[in-house]
Protein backbone atom coordinates (compact mmCIF):
# COMPACT_ATOMS: atom_id res chain seq x y z
CA UNK A 1 0.00 0.00 0.00
CA UNK A 2 1.26 3.42 -0.95
CA UNK A 3 2.60 5.61 1.83
CA UNK A 4 0.62 8.73 0.90
CA UNK A 5 2.29 10.91 3.51
CA UNK A 6 5.74 9.94 2.22
CA UNK A 7 4.66 10.62 -1.37
CA UNK A 8 3.41 14.07 -0.35
CA UNK A 9 6.65 14.80 1.49
CA UNK A 10 8.86 13.63 -1.38
CA UNK A 11 6.89 15.57 -4.01
CA UNK A 12 6.93 18.72 -1.88
CA UNK A 13 10.73 18.59 -1.60
CA UNK A 14 11.16 17.78 -5.27
CA UNK A 15 9.10 20.74 -6.56
CA UNK A 16 11.20 23.16 -4.54
CA UNK A 17 9.41 23.22 -1.21
CA UNK A 18 6.66 25.42 0.15
CA UNK A 19 8.34 28.66 -0.94
CA UNK A 20 8.24 27.66 -4.61
CA UNK A 21 4.52 26.83 -4.57
CA UNK A 22 2.06 29.54 -5.62
CA UNK A 23 -0.94 27.19 -5.39
CA UNK A 24 -1.85 23.53 -5.56
CA UNK A 25 -5.12 21.71 -6.23
CA UNK A 26 -5.88 18.17 -7.33
CA UNK A 27 -8.19 16.52 -9.84
CA UNK A 28 -9.06 12.84 -10.24
CA UNK A 29 -5.45 11.69 -10.60
CA UNK A 30 -3.09 14.70 -10.55
CA UNK A 31 -1.59 17.22 -8.17
CA UNK A 32 -1.74 20.50 -10.10
CA UNK A 33 0.92 22.99 -8.97
CA UNK A 34 1.47 26.59 -9.97
CA UNK A 35 5.11 27.21 -9.17
CA UNK A 36 7.18 30.33 -8.73
CA UNK A 37 9.96 28.80 -10.79
CA UNK A 38 9.25 25.73 -12.94
CA UNK A 39 12.94 25.26 -13.65
CA UNK A 40 13.55 23.99 -10.11
CA UNK A 41 11.81 20.57 -10.33
CA UNK A 42 13.67 17.76 -12.08
CA UNK A 43 11.06 15.76 -14.01
CA UNK A 44 13.04 12.52 -13.99
CA UNK A 45 13.68 12.78 -10.25
CA UNK A 46 9.96 13.28 -9.54
CA UNK A 47 9.00 10.39 -11.83
CA UNK A 48 11.38 8.21 -9.81
CA UNK A 49 9.49 8.87 -6.56
CA UNK A 50 7.65 5.75 -5.41
CA UNK A 51 3.94 6.39 -5.98
CA UNK A 52 4.36 8.93 -8.82
CA UNK A 53 3.24 7.81 -12.28
CA UNK A 54 4.48 10.71 -14.40
CA UNK A 55 4.85 14.49 -14.74
CA UNK A 56 3.21 16.89 -17.21
CA UNK A 57 3.93 20.57 -17.78
CA UNK A 58 0.85 22.10 -19.38
CA UNK A 59 -1.51 25.06 -19.17
CA UNK A 60 0.77 26.98 -16.83
CA UNK A 61 0.67 24.11 -14.33
CA UNK A 62 3.21 21.59 -13.11
CA UNK A 63 1.15 18.40 -12.91
CA UNK A 64 2.32 15.41 -10.89
CA UNK A 65 0.29 12.33 -11.80
CA UNK A 66 -0.36 10.16 -8.75
CA UNK A 67 -3.37 7.99 -9.61
CA UNK A 68 -6.51 7.09 -7.68
CA UNK A 69 -4.96 7.90 -4.29
CA UNK A 70 -4.24 11.52 -5.22
CA UNK A 71 -6.92 12.76 -2.81
CA UNK A 72 -5.21 11.04 0.11
CA UNK A 73 -1.82 12.43 -0.95
CA UNK A 74 -3.34 15.91 -1.15
CA UNK A 75 -4.75 15.59 2.38
CA UNK A 76 -1.18 15.15 3.64
CA UNK A 77 0.29 17.75 1.29
CA UNK A 78 -2.22 20.52 2.06
CA UNK A 79 -1.14 21.19 5.69
CA UNK A 80 2.50 21.03 4.59
CA UNK A 81 2.08 23.91 2.11
CA UNK A 82 -0.44 25.90 4.15
CA UNK A 83 -3.37 27.81 2.66
CA UNK A 84 -2.35 27.52 -0.98
CA UNK A 85 -5.42 26.29 -2.77
CA UNK A 86 -5.79 27.83 -6.22
CA UNK A 87 -7.02 31.30 -5.30
CA UNK A 88 -5.32 33.17 -8.09
CA UNK A 89 -2.33 34.00 -5.92
CA UNK A 90 0.78 35.73 -7.11
CA UNK A 91 2.00 35.04 -10.59
CA UNK A 92 4.61 32.44 -11.36
CA UNK A 93 7.76 33.43 -13.17
CA UNK A 94 7.49 33.70 -16.93
CA UNK A 95 4.60 34.78 -19.14
CA UNK A 96 1.67 32.50 -19.86
CA UNK A 97 -0.15 32.56 -23.16
CA UNK A 98 -3.82 33.66 -23.08
CA UNK A 99 -4.88 30.09 -23.88
CA UNK A 100 -2.73 28.72 -21.03
CA UNK A 101 -4.35 31.23 -18.66
CA UNK A 102 -7.80 30.18 -19.90
CA UNK A 103 -7.03 26.51 -19.26
CA UNK A 104 -5.66 27.36 -15.83
CA UNK A 105 -8.86 29.23 -14.91
CA UNK A 106 -11.12 26.44 -16.16
CA UNK A 107 -9.10 23.74 -14.41
CA UNK A 108 -9.02 25.66 -11.11
CA UNK A 109 -12.79 26.23 -11.20
CA UNK A 110 -13.91 22.74 -12.20
CA UNK A 111 -11.38 20.36 -10.60
CA UNK A 112 -12.53 20.76 -6.96
CA UNK A 113 -15.91 19.15 -7.67
CA UNK A 114 -15.17 17.04 -10.75
CA UNK A 115 -15.45 13.82 -8.73
CA UNK A 116 -18.82 14.92 -7.39
CA UNK A 117 -20.07 15.62 -10.91
CA UNK A 118 -18.89 12.18 -11.98
CA UNK A 119 -20.75 10.55 -9.09
CA UNK A 120 -23.91 12.58 -9.75
CA UNK A 121 -23.68 11.68 -13.42
CA UNK A 122 -23.65 7.97 -12.53
CA UNK A 123 -26.82 8.47 -10.44
CA UNK A 124 -28.51 10.21 -13.37
CA UNK A 125 -27.44 7.36 -15.63
CA UNK A 126 -28.83 4.84 -13.15
CA UNK A 127 -32.13 6.73 -13.07
CA UNK A 128 -32.28 6.76 -16.89
CA UNK A 129 -31.53 3.04 -17.08
CA UNK A 130 -34.08 2.00 -14.45
CA UNK A 131 -36.88 4.14 -15.87
CA UNK A 132 -36.17 3.25 -19.51
CA UNK A 133 -36.29 -0.46 -18.72
CA UNK A 134 -39.54 0.03 -16.72
CA UNK A 135 -37.91 -1.32 -13.56
CA UNK A 136 -38.79 1.94 -11.82
CA UNK A 137 -41.86 4.12 -12.39
CA UNK A 138 -40.75 7.72 -13.17
CA UNK A 139 -43.73 9.01 -11.18
CA UNK A 140 -42.86 7.06 -8.03
CA UNK A 141 -41.37 8.70 -4.96
CA UNK A 142 -38.29 6.48 -5.31
CA UNK A 143 -37.66 7.70 -8.84
CA UNK A 144 -38.14 11.34 -7.84
CA UNK A 145 -35.65 10.98 -4.97
CA UNK A 146 -33.01 9.20 -7.09
CA UNK A 147 -33.39 11.76 -9.88
CA UNK A 148 -33.13 14.70 -7.46
CA UNK A 149 -30.01 13.19 -5.85
CA UNK A 150 -28.27 13.07 -9.22
CA UNK A 151 -29.74 16.24 -10.70
CA UNK A 152 -29.38 18.61 -7.72
CA UNK A 153 -25.75 19.54 -8.39
CA UNK A 154 -26.50 20.31 -12.04
CA UNK A 155 -29.64 22.36 -11.34
CA UNK A 156 -27.76 24.45 -8.75
CA UNK A 157 -24.48 24.39 -10.70
CA UNK A 158 -24.18 28.22 -10.69
CA UNK A 159 -23.95 28.14 -6.87
CA UNK A 160 -21.12 25.59 -6.90
CA UNK A 161 -19.30 27.44 -9.66
CA UNK A 162 -19.70 30.66 -7.68
CA UNK A 163 -17.65 29.20 -4.82
CA UNK A 164 -14.77 27.84 -6.90
CA UNK A 165 -14.72 30.89 -9.20
CA UNK A 166 -14.59 33.20 -6.18
CA UNK A 167 -11.56 31.32 -4.88
CA UNK A 168 -9.85 31.64 -8.25
CA UNK A 169 -10.67 35.33 -8.71
CA UNK A 170 -9.88 36.19 -5.06
CA UNK A 171 -13.26 37.57 -4.06
CA UNK A 172 -15.82 36.75 -1.37
CA UNK A 173 -17.22 33.22 -1.78
CA UNK A 174 -20.35 34.14 0.16
CA UNK A 175 -21.19 37.20 -1.92
CA UNK A 176 -20.64 35.13 -5.07
CA UNK A 177 -22.89 32.43 -3.62
CA UNK A 178 -25.55 35.06 -2.87
CA UNK A 179 -25.41 36.34 -6.47
CA UNK A 180 -25.87 32.77 -7.77
CA UNK A 181 -28.76 32.20 -5.35
CA UNK A 182 -30.34 35.42 -6.64
CA UNK A 183 -30.18 34.12 -10.23
CA UNK A 184 -31.92 30.89 -9.18
CA UNK A 185 -34.55 32.51 -6.94
CA UNK A 186 -38.05 31.33 -7.97
CA UNK A 187 -39.47 34.87 -7.85
CA UNK A 188 -37.37 35.82 -10.89
CA UNK A 189 -39.11 33.11 -12.87
CA UNK A 190 -42.42 34.53 -11.76
CA UNK A 191 -41.36 38.00 -12.89
CA UNK A 192 -41.39 36.81 -16.50
CA UNK A 193 -44.72 35.03 -16.20
CA UNK A 194 -46.99 37.88 -15.13
CA UNK A 195 -50.52 37.03 -16.36
CA UNK A 196 -51.30 38.91 -19.53
CA UNK A 197 -47.79 40.37 -19.80
CA UNK A 198 -44.80 39.60 -21.99
CA UNK A 199 -41.27 39.20 -20.66
CA UNK A 200 -40.41 42.49 -22.35
CA UNK A 201 -42.89 44.24 -20.02
CA UNK A 202 -40.69 43.45 -17.00
CA UNK A 203 -38.66 46.62 -16.38
CA UNK A 204 -36.21 47.57 -13.64
CA UNK A 205 -36.97 51.02 -12.18
CA UNK A 206 -39.90 51.11 -14.56
CA UNK A 207 -37.90 51.79 -17.72
CA UNK A 208 -34.89 49.41 -18.01
CA UNK A 209 -36.00 46.16 -19.74
CA UNK A 210 -35.10 42.85 -18.10
CA UNK A 211 -34.14 40.02 -20.45
CA UNK A 212 -35.98 36.79 -19.66
CA UNK A 213 -33.42 34.06 -19.01
CA UNK A 214 -33.28 30.77 -17.12
CA UNK A 215 -30.06 30.35 -15.17
CA UNK A 216 -30.46 26.90 -13.63
CA UNK A 217 -27.66 24.57 -14.82
CA UNK A 218 -25.96 27.50 -16.59
CA UNK A 219 -22.18 27.91 -16.58
CA UNK A 220 -20.90 31.08 -18.24
CA UNK A 221 -23.19 33.76 -16.71
CA UNK A 222 -22.02 33.11 -13.14
CA UNK A 223 -18.36 32.93 -14.21
CA UNK A 224 -18.65 36.35 -15.85
CA UNK A 225 -20.49 37.68 -12.80
CA UNK A 226 -17.93 36.49 -10.25
CA UNK A 227 -15.05 37.86 -12.31
CA UNK A 228 -16.69 41.31 -12.37
CA UNK A 229 -17.60 40.97 -8.68
CA UNK A 230 -13.93 40.61 -7.81
CA UNK A 231 -13.32 44.14 -9.13
CA UNK A 232 -16.53 45.65 -7.71
CA UNK A 233 -15.87 44.27 -4.23
CA UNK A 234 -12.29 45.58 -4.18
CA UNK A 235 -13.54 49.01 -5.28
CA UNK A 236 -16.04 49.16 -2.41
CA UNK A 237 -13.39 47.98 0.06
CA UNK A 238 -11.20 50.90 -0.98
CA UNK A 239 -13.85 53.58 -0.52
CA UNK A 240 -15.75 52.23 2.51
CA UNK A 241 -14.71 53.43 5.98
CA UNK A 242 -13.17 50.56 7.91
CA UNK A 243 -15.77 50.78 10.68
CA UNK A 244 -18.65 49.87 8.32
CA UNK A 245 -16.73 47.94 5.64
CA UNK A 246 -17.72 44.46 6.86
CA UNK A 247 -21.41 45.28 6.47
CA UNK A 248 -21.69 47.86 3.68
CA UNK A 249 -19.23 46.25 1.24
CA UNK A 250 -21.21 42.97 1.05
CA UNK A 251 -24.53 44.87 0.88
CA UNK A 252 -23.42 47.23 -1.88
CA UNK A 253 -21.57 44.54 -3.84
CA UNK A 254 -24.57 42.19 -3.71
CA UNK A 255 -26.97 44.91 -4.85
CA UNK A 256 -24.75 46.13 -7.68
CA UNK A 257 -23.91 42.63 -8.89
CA UNK A 258 -27.53 41.42 -8.70
CA UNK A 259 -28.77 44.32 -10.81
CA UNK A 260 -25.79 44.23 -13.19
CA UNK A 261 -26.03 40.47 -13.62
CA UNK A 262 -29.77 40.30 -14.31
CA UNK A 263 -29.66 43.26 -16.70
CA UNK A 264 -26.41 42.73 -18.56
CA UNK A 265 -23.87 40.13 -17.41
CA UNK A 266 -26.29 37.20 -17.18
CA UNK A 267 -27.90 37.66 -20.60
CA UNK A 268 -24.49 38.30 -22.21
CA UNK A 269 -23.06 35.13 -20.66
CA UNK A 270 -26.11 33.14 -21.69
CA UNK A 271 -25.83 34.33 -25.28
CA UNK A 272 -22.11 33.48 -25.35
CA UNK A 273 -22.96 29.99 -24.12
CA UNK A 274 -25.66 29.57 -26.74
CA UNK A 275 -23.23 30.78 -29.39
CA UNK A 276 -20.62 28.20 -28.38
CA UNK A 277 -23.22 25.45 -28.36
CA UNK A 278 -24.51 26.53 -31.78
CA UNK A 279 -20.98 26.63 -33.20
CA UNK A 280 -20.13 23.11 -32.10
CA UNK A 281 -23.54 21.78 -33.15
CA UNK A 282 -23.09 23.31 -36.60
CA UNK A 283 -19.68 21.67 -36.93
CA UNK A 284 -21.13 18.36 -35.77
CA UNK A 285 -24.01 18.63 -38.26
CA UNK A 286 -21.54 19.31 -41.07
CA UNK A 287 -19.85 15.93 -40.51
CA UNK A 288 -20.81 14.00 -37.41
CA UNK A 289 -18.59 11.10 -38.50
CA UNK A 290 -15.47 13.29 -38.78
CA UNK A 291 -16.28 15.05 -35.48
CA UNK A 292 -16.69 11.70 -33.71
CA UNK A 293 -13.46 10.34 -35.21
CA UNK A 294 -11.44 13.40 -34.12
CA UNK A 295 -12.75 13.33 -30.55
CA UNK A 296 -12.45 9.56 -30.22
CA UNK A 297 -8.98 9.47 -31.73
CA UNK A 298 -7.36 12.49 -30.12
CA UNK A 299 -9.09 12.83 -26.75
CA UNK A 300 -6.31 11.11 -24.83
CA UNK A 301 -3.76 13.33 -26.58
CA UNK A 302 -5.72 16.34 -25.31
CA UNK A 303 -5.75 14.82 -21.81
CA UNK A 304 -1.96 14.40 -21.86
CA UNK A 305 -1.50 18.13 -22.48
CA UNK A 306 -4.41 19.18 -20.26
CA UNK A 307 -6.25 20.67 -23.25
CA UNK A 308 -9.41 18.63 -22.59
CA UNK A 309 -10.41 21.21 -19.99
CA UNK A 310 -11.48 23.55 -22.77
CA UNK A 311 -14.30 21.13 -23.66
CA UNK A 312 -15.79 20.66 -20.17
CA UNK A 313 -17.68 24.00 -20.13
CA UNK A 314 -18.88 23.34 -23.69
CA UNK A 315 -20.37 19.98 -22.67
CA UNK A 316 -22.16 21.59 -19.75
CA UNK A 317 -23.39 24.45 -21.93
CA UNK A 318 -24.78 22.00 -24.48
CA UNK A 319 -26.69 20.18 -21.74
CA UNK A 320 -28.07 23.38 -20.20
CA UNK A 321 -29.07 25.07 -23.49
CA UNK A 322 -30.13 22.12 -25.63
CA UNK A 323 -30.75 19.33 -23.16
CA UNK A 324 -28.19 17.12 -24.91
CA UNK A 325 -24.50 17.01 -25.80
CA UNK A 326 -23.01 15.63 -29.02
CA UNK A 327 -19.40 15.67 -27.85
CA UNK A 328 -19.32 13.44 -24.77
CA UNK A 329 -20.44 10.14 -26.39
CA UNK A 330 -17.36 10.10 -28.65
CA UNK A 331 -15.13 10.40 -25.56
CA UNK A 332 -16.32 7.04 -24.19
CA UNK A 333 -14.50 4.88 -26.79
CA UNK A 334 -11.32 6.92 -26.26
CA UNK A 335 -11.42 5.97 -22.58
CA UNK A 336 -12.38 2.31 -22.97
CA UNK A 337 -9.81 1.81 -25.75
CA UNK A 338 -7.02 2.60 -23.28
CA UNK A 339 -8.39 -0.16 -21.07
CA UNK A 340 -8.38 -2.65 -23.95
CA UNK A 341 -4.79 -1.77 -24.88
CA UNK A 342 -3.65 -2.08 -21.26
CA UNK A 343 -5.27 -5.52 -20.92
CA UNK A 344 -3.55 -6.61 -24.15
CA UNK A 345 -0.20 -5.59 -22.67
CA UNK A 346 -1.03 -7.53 -19.49
CA UNK A 347 -1.87 -10.55 -21.64
CA UNK A 348 1.27 -10.42 -23.79
CA UNK A 349 4.11 -9.10 -21.63
CA UNK A 350 6.51 -11.52 -19.93
CA UNK A 351 7.40 -8.90 -17.35
CA UNK A 352 5.56 -9.79 -14.12
CA UNK A 353 5.71 -6.26 -12.74
CA UNK A 354 4.43 -4.69 -15.98
CA UNK A 355 1.73 -7.37 -16.21
CA UNK A 356 0.46 -6.40 -12.76
CA UNK A 357 0.57 -2.68 -13.54
CA UNK A 358 -1.18 -3.12 -16.90
CA UNK A 359 -3.92 -5.30 -15.44
CA UNK A 360 -4.77 -2.89 -12.62
CA UNK A 361 -4.53 0.14 -14.97
CA UNK A 362 -6.88 -1.59 -17.43
CA UNK A 363 -9.48 -2.06 -14.70
CA UNK A 364 -9.09 1.56 -13.56
CA UNK A 365 -9.58 2.83 -17.13
CA UNK A 366 -12.89 0.99 -17.39
CA UNK A 367 -14.14 3.26 -14.62
CA UNK A 368 -12.95 6.44 -16.34
CA UNK A 369 -9.46 7.03 -14.90
CA UNK A 370 -7.01 6.57 -17.77
CA UNK A 371 -3.81 8.19 -16.49
CA UNK A 372 -2.38 4.98 -14.94
CA UNK A 373 -3.00 3.15 -18.23
CA UNK A 374 -1.65 5.96 -20.41
CA UNK A 375 1.46 6.94 -18.45
CA UNK A 376 2.19 3.59 -16.86
CA UNK A 377 1.56 1.34 -19.85
CA UNK A 378 0.36 2.44 -23.30
CA UNK A 379 2.24 5.70 -23.83
CA UNK A 380 5.29 4.19 -22.21
CA UNK A 381 5.27 1.41 -24.83
CA UNK A 382 4.06 3.74 -27.65
CA UNK A 383 2.42 1.21 -30.02
CA UNK A 384 -0.37 0.28 -27.57
CA UNK A 385 -1.19 3.99 -27.29
CA UNK A 386 -1.40 4.28 -31.08
CA UNK A 387 -3.62 1.20 -31.15
CA UNK A 388 -5.97 2.74 -28.59
CA UNK A 389 -6.17 6.03 -30.52
CA UNK A 390 -6.98 4.20 -33.75
CA UNK A 391 -9.67 2.14 -32.02
CA UNK A 392 -11.11 5.28 -30.42
CA UNK A 393 -11.24 7.09 -33.76
CA UNK A 394 -13.04 4.21 -35.52
CA UNK A 395 -15.59 3.81 -32.74
CA UNK A 396 -15.99 7.60 -32.37
CA UNK A 397 -16.81 7.85 -36.07
CA UNK A 398 -19.48 5.16 -35.68
CA UNK A 399 -20.99 6.95 -32.71
CA UNK A 400 -21.11 10.16 -34.74
CA UNK A 401 -22.72 8.32 -37.64
CA UNK A 402 -25.50 6.96 -35.41
CA UNK A 403 -26.16 10.37 -33.84
CA UNK A 404 -25.69 9.32 -30.22
CA UNK A 405 -25.99 12.15 -27.68
CA UNK A 406 -25.58 12.47 -23.91
CA UNK A 407 -28.60 13.72 -21.97
CA UNK A 408 -26.67 14.56 -18.79
CA UNK A 409 -23.08 15.37 -17.88
CA UNK A 410 -20.72 12.82 -16.39
CA UNK A 411 -17.16 11.54 -16.73
CA UNK A 412 -17.00 8.84 -19.45
CA UNK A 413 -16.77 5.34 -17.98
CA UNK A 414 -18.58 2.01 -18.13
CA UNK A 415 -20.85 3.09 -15.27
CA UNK A 416 -21.74 6.38 -16.97
CA UNK A 417 -22.91 4.84 -20.27
CA UNK A 418 -26.62 5.20 -19.36
CA UNK A 419 -26.15 8.98 -19.67
CA UNK A 420 -26.52 8.41 -23.41
CA UNK A 421 -29.79 6.54 -22.92
CA UNK A 422 -32.83 8.45 -24.21
CA UNK A 423 -35.15 9.32 -21.27
CA UNK A 424 -38.11 8.10 -23.35
CA UNK A 425 -36.64 4.60 -23.61
CA UNK A 426 -34.08 2.39 -25.32
CA UNK A 427 -33.40 3.49 -28.90
CA UNK A 428 -31.13 2.52 -31.80
CA UNK A 429 -28.70 5.37 -31.08
CA UNK A 430 -27.99 4.03 -27.60
CA UNK A 431 -27.71 0.41 -28.73
CA UNK A 432 -25.21 1.35 -31.42
CA UNK A 433 -23.38 3.61 -28.97
CA UNK A 434 -22.98 0.73 -26.51
CA UNK A 435 -21.85 -1.59 -29.33
CA UNK A 436 -19.30 0.98 -30.53
CA UNK A 437 -17.86 1.41 -27.04
CA UNK A 438 -17.44 -2.35 -26.67
CA UNK A 439 -15.90 -2.41 -30.16
CA UNK A 440 -13.32 0.19 -29.11
CA UNK A 441 -12.14 -2.06 -26.27
CA UNK A 442 -11.96 -5.13 -28.54
CA UNK A 443 -10.21 -3.24 -31.36
CA UNK A 444 -7.64 -1.72 -29.02
CA UNK A 445 -6.95 -5.14 -27.51
CA UNK A 446 -6.58 -6.79 -30.95
CA UNK A 447 -4.53 -3.98 -32.52
CA UNK A 448 -2.12 -3.99 -29.58
CA UNK A 449 -1.51 -7.70 -30.07
CA UNK A 450 -1.12 -7.24 -33.84
CA UNK A 451 1.16 -4.20 -33.72
CA UNK A 452 3.09 -5.62 -30.80
CA UNK A 453 5.45 -3.66 -28.56
CA UNK A 454 8.98 -3.82 -27.26
CA UNK A 455 8.64 -5.59 -23.95
CA UNK A 456 10.37 -4.12 -20.90
CA UNK A 457 13.07 -6.32 -19.35
CA UNK A 458 12.18 -7.64 -15.92
CA UNK A 459 14.92 -5.65 -14.20
CA UNK A 460 13.77 -2.35 -15.74
CA UNK A 461 10.08 -2.51 -14.91
CA UNK A 462 10.35 -0.43 -11.77
CA UNK A 463 13.86 1.00 -12.27
CA UNK A 464 15.27 -1.41 -9.65
CA UNK A 465 17.23 -4.66 -9.91
CA UNK A 466 15.09 -7.82 -10.02
CA UNK A 467 17.12 -9.35 -7.23
CA UNK A 468 19.58 -8.12 -4.66
CA UNK A 469 22.94 -9.53 -5.73
CA UNK A 470 25.99 -9.50 -3.53
CA UNK A 471 28.85 -7.21 -4.48
CA UNK A 472 32.16 -9.09 -4.50
CA UNK A 473 35.13 -7.01 -3.49
CA UNK A 474 37.13 -5.85 -6.49
CA UNK A 475 34.46 -6.87 -9.02
CA UNK A 476 31.44 -4.65 -8.48
CA UNK A 477 27.84 -4.86 -9.59
CA UNK A 478 27.19 -5.80 -13.23
CA UNK A 479 24.08 -4.25 -14.85
CA UNK A 480 23.14 -4.11 -18.56
CA UNK A 481 26.70 -4.91 -19.59
CA UNK A 482 28.30 -2.26 -17.39
CA UNK A 483 30.40 -2.98 -14.31
CA UNK A 484 29.89 -0.55 -11.44
CA UNK A 485 32.95 -0.61 -9.22
CA UNK A 486 32.31 -0.66 -5.48
CA UNK A 487 34.67 -0.16 -2.53
CA UNK A 488 32.24 -2.20 -0.38
CA UNK A 489 31.16 -5.79 -0.06
CA UNK A 490 27.47 -6.19 0.67
CA UNK A 491 23.92 -6.42 -0.58
CA UNK A 492 22.69 -4.24 -3.47
CA UNK A 493 19.56 -2.25 -2.62
CA UNK A 494 17.25 0.01 -4.68
CA UNK A 495 17.62 3.67 -3.72
CA UNK A 496 13.99 3.98 -2.60
CA UNK A 497 14.65 1.57 0.29
CA UNK A 498 17.34 3.64 2.00
CA UNK A 499 16.58 6.03 4.86
CA UNK A 500 17.83 9.21 3.24
CA UNK A 501 14.97 11.15 1.64
CA UNK A 502 17.20 13.12 -0.72
CA UNK A 503 18.63 9.98 -2.30
CA UNK A 504 15.55 7.76 -1.88
CA UNK A 505 13.36 10.24 -3.78
CA UNK A 506 15.73 10.23 -6.75
CA UNK A 507 16.41 13.96 -6.41
CA UNK A 508 20.15 13.29 -6.53
CA UNK A 509 19.85 11.09 -9.62
CA UNK A 510 19.41 7.39 -10.32
CA UNK A 511 21.61 4.70 -8.84
CA UNK A 512 21.87 1.88 -6.32
CA UNK A 513 22.84 1.51 -2.69
CA UNK A 514 25.04 -1.13 -1.06
CA UNK A 515 24.33 -2.42 2.45
CA UNK A 516 27.88 -3.31 3.54
CA UNK A 517 28.70 -6.51 5.36
CA UNK A 518 32.26 -5.46 6.22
Amino acid sequence: MADNKQIANDVLKAVGGKKNIVSVVHCATRLRFKLQDESIPNDDAIKAIAGVISVVRSGGQYQVIIGNNVGDVYLHLSPMVGNKGDTGGQQAKGKESPFAKFLDVIAAIFTPFLGLMAGAGILKGLYALLTATKIMDPASATAVIVNAAGDGIFFFLPMILAITAARKFKTSEFIALAVAAFLLHPSLGGLFMIPGALAADAKFLGFIPVVAMTYSSSVIPILFAVFIQSHVERAFNRIMPEVVRNVLTPACTLLVMSVLTILLVGPAGAYVGKGLAFGYTSLYNTSSILAGAIIGGFWQVLVIFGLHWAFVPLMLVNISTQGRDYLAPAVFPAVLAQSGAAFAVAFKTRNKSLKSIAFSAGITAIFGITEPAVYGVTLRLKKPFYAACIAGAISGALIGAFGSVAYAFGLPSLLAMPLVLNPSGMDTAFIMFAASVVLSWVLAFALTLILGFEDIPETAADNTPAAAPVVDEGIGFVSDGFTIASPLVGKVMPLKEIKDDAFASGMMGQGIAVDPVK
